[in-house]
């Protein structure tokens, strides 16, 4: 969003399944607010059922993920376990 103050509907990336069509993977990049970044991905994943969301805060730097029917994961919060892939790796 340009108004930082607001927080958009919609996250910021979306992987999907080439051959299905699904979503698998959600991602918000988030600064200050991204405490409520991570609520909007975790009722995003809730609601259309994406295996994963990631919350990235490019200003500290830091991952927080959401895995449907677990909640937040603490452990490797980068790694996207639906492309067997470190999320940190693009960023860097």
């Amino acid at each position: 969003m340009i108004d930082d103050a607001k927080t958009s509907p919609t996250p910021d990336i979306i992987l999907c399944d080439k051959t299905e069509g699904d979503n698998i993977v959600i991602i918000e990049v988030a600064g200050k607010r991204s405490k409520s970044d991570f609520i909007k991905i975790g009722d995003l994943v809730g609601t259309y059922e994406v295996p994963e969301g990631f919350v990235y805060n490019y200003q500290k730097k830091t991952w927080r993920k959401y895995k449907l029917g677990v909640g937040e994961v603490f452990d490797r919060p980068s790694f996207c376990e639906s492309i067997g892939y470190d999320l940190d790796e693009f960023v860097k």
